[in-house]
């Protein structure tokens, strides 16, 4: 049947043949550059986003447990109400941050609430510390700061920790899966010949 048409017609058979391809080998890199630019999006709007603000979580706590210390052994009026300010200041902070997890998180929604409301069963303890020590108390305000103070944050600490790790796994999901379709678009314009 090819041996039958004139010159001119197998030139345009394949001229038309040629730039069918072209065609479809550019629209199936743009759907992948779509896929790409999608998954880069999201790995920018969720687990990057929820790993900067559990991190600040975490570097805020340091500075709160840090400031309930300095609470335990503030010697004046004035050492006590700067130490409690601190606090106050970091955990605005902190609550920031818990409205960036609880609004990009992919995962288990109990997961953040959990790390969340350890965070909020936190202060009555600081709370206690704080009035033992405007009440001349210190020995029981150290106390509860090095124990049940301490112990709540390594429990929170933890919880906390598994919000990181769950972002940056959904972020190697997301790496692996933009790998994919880059090896499948270069495989594809490379067997195309462009």
């Amino acid at each position: 049947m090819l041996k039958s048409l004139s010159l001119g017609r197998k030139l345009s058979l394949g001229f038309t043949l040629v730039c069918t391809l072209f065609v479809a080998t550019a629209g199936f890199a743009i759907l992948e550059m779509d896929t790409l630019a999608g998954l880069t999006d999201k790995m920018y709007m969720h687990p990057l986003a929820v790993s900067n603000a559990v991190y600040r979580i975490q570097g805020n706590i340091i500075g709160m447990h840090r400031s309930m210390k300095d609470v335990a052994l503030a010697t004046s009026d004035a050492e006590l109400t700067a130490a409690s300010a601190d606090v106050d200041t970091l955990e605005k902070q902190v609550y920031a941050d818990f409205d960036i997890v609880s609004e990009r998180f992919l995962g288990d929604k109990s997961m953040w609430q959990q790390a969340r409301q350890m965070f909020v069963d936190w202060k009555p303890i600081r709370d206690e510390v704080i009035a033992l020590k405007r009440a001349g108390n210190s020995a029981a305000a150290a106390r509860i700061t090095k124990t049940k103070g301490a112990e709540h944050i390594a429990n929170m600490a933890k919880a906390i920790s598994a919000l990181s790790d769950f972002a940056r796994n959904k972020a190697i999901e997301f790496h692996t899966n933009a790998d994919r379709s880059k090896t499948r678009t270069e495989t594809i314009v490379s067997a195309a010949g462009l």
